[in-house]
C-alpha cells in the first residue's frame, strides 16, 4: 500500500468517525504528558535534595565506626583493610576528640572533627558561607552555625576570624576499677586557626584539617628520630644508647614541692599510675647513659644513690602558687613562691 493510499484512508476514517480519533489522540496526549511530568518531577526533586540537603556523593557513602565500650576501636591498620574492601573507592577517617574554643576573649565547649578535606563532601555537610576544607590551608577551619551563635557573630562576620583551640584526648580506662576517668589529657594547639568556612548545624563543631596533625607526624629531620611508644620499650630497644628520661613525679609524704605546682591538690590526676620501680630497674641495667630528672624525694635519693646526683634549685607555680598568704609568711616578709630542688641524675660512661 502506498503512502497516498494511507492518507486517503486516515482522513477517510477521521471524517467518518470524528470523535472516536479525536478520543484517541486526546488519550495518546495525556499519556505522553503524565509520563514527562513523573519523569521531570524526578529529576526534579534529586536536584533540590541535592542542592539542600546532601551531595551526590553521600548518597554512595557507608559510615563505619567502632564500639570502644567492647573494645573494637578503628586503627590505622582497619582503615587500611577497609581501603582494600573491593568496590570502595575513597575512605575519609574522622577523629572527633571534646576541645575548648577562645575567641575574642571569650571560651566555650565544642567538638572537635579531625577529618580530610573530601570528609565533608561525602559526608554531605554543605558549606553555607565561605570555602570548605583544603590541603591548600591546614590551619584552616570550618565551624557550625550553632558555634557563631554562641558567640554572637553571624557565619558572614565570623569568616575570617582566628580562634584558639585545645584538644582533650581520652583517658584510658582505671585498671583499678575498670570505669574511664572524668580527665582527660590535654593538648594545646600553639597556634592560631582561621575560620575559613560555616555549615548549618544545632551542635557546636569545630572541623579540623587532619593536615595540621600529619604536619607533626610526619615531622622529619636528618638524624632525628620523633616516635610515641611506652618507655618500657625504647628502653629495651635502644640498649646501648644515651638516654634522657623526665617520668612523672613520684608521689609521696616527702615530697616538698607539690602546693606549689598543684595549688588545687589534683596533682594525683597527672602523677598517679606511673611504674616507677620498672624505671630504676631498667635504668641499673641500662648499657649506655642517661640523664634522669624527678622530683626531690628521699625515696628517689635512696633508690639511685649509686650515680651521680645534681640539685638545681628551682621554684614551682601555678598563677605562681597559692595566692594567699599567711600571717607566718608575711611577718618574715616570704613571698608566696614555693621552692624547692629539682634532681637530675646522671649515669656518667
Amino acid at each position: 500500500m502506498r503512502l497516498t493510499d494511507l492518507g486517503k484512508l486516515s482522513t477517510r476514517m477521521f471524517k467518518a468517525r470524528t470523535s472516536r480519533t479525536l478520543l484517541t489522540i486526546l488519550g495518546m496526549g495525556v499519556g505522553i504528558g503524565a509520563i514527562l511530568f513523573l519523569v521531570s518531577m524526578g529529576y526534579g526533586m534529586q536536584k533540590v535534595l541535592l542542592e539542600t540537603i546532601t551531595t551526590s556523593d553521600s548518597l554512595l557513602s557507608l559510615d563505619v565506626s567502632g564500639n570502644q565500650s567492647k573494645g573494637l576501636i578503628l586503627s590505622e591498620m582497619e582503615i587500611l583493610n577497609i581501603r582494600k574492601v573491593e568496590g570502595v573507592i575513597e575512605v575519609s577517617p574522622a577523629w572527633e576528640v571534646k576541645a575548648q574554643v577562645r575567641f575574642n576573649e571569650l571560651t566555650s565547649d565544642s567538638k572537635a572533627i579531625i577529618v580530610g578535606p573530601d570528609f565533608l563532601k561525602l559526608d554531605g555537610t554543605k558549606i553555607a558561607v565561605g570555602e570548605s576544607l583544603s590541603d591548600n590551608e591546614s590551619n584552616g577551619v570550618v565551624i557550625s552555625s550553632a558555634f557563631a551563635k554562641i558567640f554572637n557573630q553571624t557565619p558572614q562576620e565570623i569568616v575570617g576570624k582566628e580562634i584558639d583551640i585545645n584538644l582533650f584526648k581520652k583517658s584510658t580506662s582505671d585498671s583499678n576499677n575498670n570505669r574511664e576517668k572524668q580527665e582527660a589529657e590535654k593538648i594545646e594547639v600553639k597556634h592560631k586557626l582561621k575560620i575559613i568556612g560555616v555549615v548549618e548545624a544545632e551542635d557546636v563543631i569545630t572541623y579540623l584539617n587532619k593536615k595540621m596533625i600529619e604536619r607533626v607526624r610526619n615531622f622529619k629531620v636528618d638524624k632525628l628520630w620523633v616516635e610515641h611508644a611506652d618507655f618500657i620499650d625504647v628502653i629495651e630497644q635502644y640498649k646501648n644508647d644515651f638516654l634522657y628520661c623526665d617520668p612523672p613525679y613520684y608521689l609521696g609524704n616527702d615530697s616538698t614541692l607539690f602546693k606549689g605546682i598543684y595549688p588545687q591538690r589534683n596533682f594525683p590526676i597527672h602523677h598517679n599510675g606511673f611504674p616507677h620501680e620498672k624505671l630504676r630497674d631498667m635504668l641499673y641495667n641500662h648499657r649506655g647513659g642517661f640523664i634522669l630528672s624527678y622530683n626531690n624525694s628521699p625515696v628517689i635519693r635512696e633508690w639511685y644513690k649509686d650515680f651521680n646526683i645534681i640539685e638545681l634549685p628551682v621554684h614551682y607555680t601555678m598563677g605562681q602558687g597559692e595566692t594567699r598568704i599567711g600571717e607566718n609568711r608575711k611577718k618574715k616578709n616570704m613571698d608566696h613562691v614555693k621552692k624547692t630542688v629539682e634532681l637530675l641524675i646522671v649515669k656518667e660512661i
